[in-house]
């Protein structure tokens, strides 16, 4: 978390990473990087390194049709339902308030 002084150096990301993958205790991985960090503290990050390191799935596109001009276009999923030019337009700027 960038800007609020909790942010953690590369190589202590890489350091939690290996003693955790290596099966090290949460108090004992907190011991081994210092700097004041906590178990839950670790243990926090790793989660975060899990996230947003793990691989995300492909988009699956399906053609739906546009909920504004009724033109069939790809979709992103069940959330997507008005195409991209209808998006654009002064009355789908008004939707969103």
């Amino acid at each position: 978390m960038a800007g609020n002084g909790n942010a953690w150096p590369k190589e202590d990301a890489a350091l939690l990473t290996n003693l955790v993958k290596l099966g090290i205790e949460w108090s004992i991985i907190a011991k081994a990087i210092g700097k004041n960090k906590t178990a839950k503290q670790c243990k926090h990050k790793w989660e975060r390194i899990k996230y947003y390191d793990s691989p995300k799935p492909d988009v699956v596109y399906t053609e739906r049709i546009c909920l504004d001009c009724q033109r069939p276009f790809q979709s992103e999923g069940v959330k997507n339902r008005v195409c991209t030019p209808c998006k654009k337009t002064e009355k789908w700027g008004a939707y969103r308030g």
